[in-house]
């Protein structure tokens, strides 16, 4: 009987551990960056930190699932809404 090893070599790999210092922050429009940490294209599903600076914003747009956050540092509200997501907020 033959092992997965030998049938299929070449997935025979060490897990691929990057650490997050190590990814760039990738620009997304003005004031806006962020760092893909995991994705998961299977499930439909990826997490993204991302930078805000100062007077930076998102321009509206949609998902097409849900959208989870927790603020590190900083602050941030959608400009439709009277609340503000400050660190430790899970929105």
């Amino acid at each position: 009987m033959s092992t997965l090893d030998e049938v299929l070599p070449a997935f025979n790999a060490p897990d691929l551990q990057i650490s997050a210092d190590d990814l760039p922050w990738v620009p997304n429009g003005q004031g806006l960056f962020f760092k893909p940490l995991l994705f998961a294209p299977a499930e439909g599903w990826w997490v993204n930190l991302v930078r805000v600076e100062r007077g930076g914003g998102v321009s509206r747009h949609r998902h097409l699932g849900p959208v989870r956050g927790y603020v590190l540092q900083g602050a941030w509200r959608y400009l439709e809404h009277d609340w503000k997501a400050e660190p430790g907020s899970y929105v």
